[in-house]
C-alpha cells in the first residue's frame, strides 16, 4: 500500500496551491491548532512534508514526521537537507520517539 505514494510526493506539494487547500483546509487546521509556539508535535502520515514545515514556520519548538511511504520520507528528508528546519521525519513506527507529544496531527491518513 504504501508504494502507491512512493512517486507522489511533489504532487503532494503542489497540491497545497489548490484553491480548497490553500483558502480553506490549511489556513482552518493552523486555526484549529491554536498557538503551537514551544510545542512538540508529531506528524503522522506526514507525507512529503508539507504540514512539517508550515508547523515549524508557525513556531513549534519540535516537530517530527513519520510516514510510511519511503517516497514521500525521502522528498521530505531531501527537503530538510537544504531548508534546515530541524524537522526530524522517520519512516518506521518503532522508530517515533517514546515522549510526550503536545500534539499529534494526522492530515490525509484514511484515503
Amino acid at each position: 500500500m504504501s508504494q502507491q505514494f512512493d512517486e507522489l510526493a511533489a504532487l503532494y506539494e503542489k497540491m497545497a496551491e489548490w484553491p480548497f487547500r490553500k483558502y480553506c483546509e490549511i489556513p482552518s487546521t493552523i486555526e484549529a491548532l491554536g498557538d503551537i509556539s514551544g510545542l512538540s508535535i508529531l506528524d503522522f502520515g506526514c507525507g512529503s512534508g508539507f504540514y512539517t514545515r508550515l508547523l515549524k514556520k508557525h513556531g513549534a519548538k519540535e516537530v517530527v514526521g513519520y510516514d510510511i511511504s519511503s517516497g514521500m520520507i525521502s522528498y521530505a528528508r531531501r527537503r530538510e537537507e537544504k531548508e534546515q528546519h530541524g524537522i526530524s521525519y522517520i519512516d518506521n513506527k518503532d522508530s517515533i520517539p517514546e515522549k510526550h507529544f503536545d500534539i499529534v496531527l494526522s492530515v490525509y491518513t484514511l484515503p
